[in-house]
């Protein structure tokens, strides 16, 4: 196995473990690996524009403003203003609120499903439907085979190491052997 990772660290690890010289295979899966959907970047933006009006502070100026500049307001507070209609008329804006916001919340829904979706077009775009990607592919799994198909090829791979040390051995025992004969000449 080549990484116990998930999710865009998964796509992190694989892109350093793929040599500089494969640059589009390389350059697929930082795309894939530097992908980030947040709340505060799609969604916040969208309802916000919804909740400004709710404020007393002007969304264009940044400057304070009374409750009595407001365009559309549902309460003008007076002396005789009591809680009870301070309640009703909060109610009556929390109700405009949500009732302003669901339609751009349900207009949302699939967008993180389709930047997504667009994300994983370009992924498999930039690490298969690529001219010549085959060949870096290629030479990218042949030095990592023993490690994701340990099964098959890493049998293969300890035998070649095991080979490798006993041919080391032998020609250890060969060279004591021949300093040893060497000795006995002399």
């Amino acid at each position: 196995m080549i990484s116990n990772s998930e999710g865009s660290e998964f796509f992190t690890e694989i892109s350093d473990l793929i040599p500089e010289r494969f640059t589009k295979l390389k350059a697929g899966f930082r795309i894939i690996a530097g992908f980030q959907l947040s709340y505060r970047g799609l969604i916040l933006p969208r309802i916000r524009q919804h909740l400004d009006g709710l404020t007393n502070i002007s969304a264009m100026t940044g400057q304070s403003g009374g409750i009595s500049e407001q365009q559309d307001k549902t309460l003008a507070v007076s002396k005789d203003t009591t809680a009870e209609d301070i309640l009703t008329a909060l109610e009556i804006d929390y109700d405009k609120a949500i009732n302003t916001i669901k339609p751009a919340i349900e207009e949302l829904l699939c967008e993180p499903n389709e930047a997504a979706h667009a994300m994983v077009e370009e992924f498999i775009d930039n690490i298969i439907r690529q001219k010549d990607i085959q060949k870096e592919w290629k030479n990218f799994l042949r030095g990592l085979r023993p490690k994701i198909w340990s099964d098959i090829f890493g049998k293969k791979e300890r035998d070649r190491e095991m080979r490798k040390q006993w041919l080391e051995s032998v020609n250890q025992v060969t060279l004591v052997n021949q300093l040893e004969s060497f000795n006995l000449a002399q």
